[in-house]
């Protein structure tokens, strides 16, 4: 019965429609418009949040199926990378930089001294220095300076 009296009819070229119901009663005519919309509505909403909840779990899906790509991916790198030596040059770049800035800043600090050494260091020292260059360790090697560490009651002379 209702069905014969409702027209349903698009607006234009949007998504609105106009529902029209004739009825020879006014307020049955606004509660019966009022239902169906309402009913409409409902309707509506659950499609729309069935719809949204499939396409999240589509995401979802293709998000952890892309995650595990990307472990495996990086795990291959990392095992060619160790196999063939290959270098970081990014984090070495870092590292190399990191290390000459706390070289300056141990040079520059008054418990270090740097000492520049000839080829034949060793015999040129006396044997108190000798025995102290002996036990240091240069921070890098090839460098034509060496790091030492000393105490007030050590002392490193040059013989002429």
């Amino acid at each position: 019965e209702i069905a014969r009296h409702l027209a349903v009819t698009r607006i234009g070229a949007s998504d609105l429609i106009e529902l029209r119901y004739t009825a020879p009663d006014p307020v049955l005519c606004q509660k019966t418009l009022e239902t169906i919309s309402a009913i409409f509505m409902s309707r509506f909403k659950a499609i729309k949040q069935q719809e949204a909840g499939s396409v999240v779990d589509y995401f979802i899906r293709e998000t952890a199926a892309s995650h595990e790509r990307l472990q495996a991916a990086v795990e291959r790198l990392r095992i060619f990378s160790t196999e063939n030596r290959v270098i970081n040059y990014y984090e070495q770049t870092k590292y190399i930089a990191s290390q000459k800035e706390l070289m300056s800043t141990e040079r520059s600090s008054s418990s270090v001294s740097c000492a520049t050494f000839p080829p034949m260091a060793p015999r040129a020292f006396t044997s108190n220095a000798a025995s102290i260059l002996s036990k240091a360790r240069p921070r890098k090697r090839g460098m034509g300076c060496m790091i030492l560490r000393r105490s007030s009651s050590e002392s490193v002379e040059r013989k002429a």
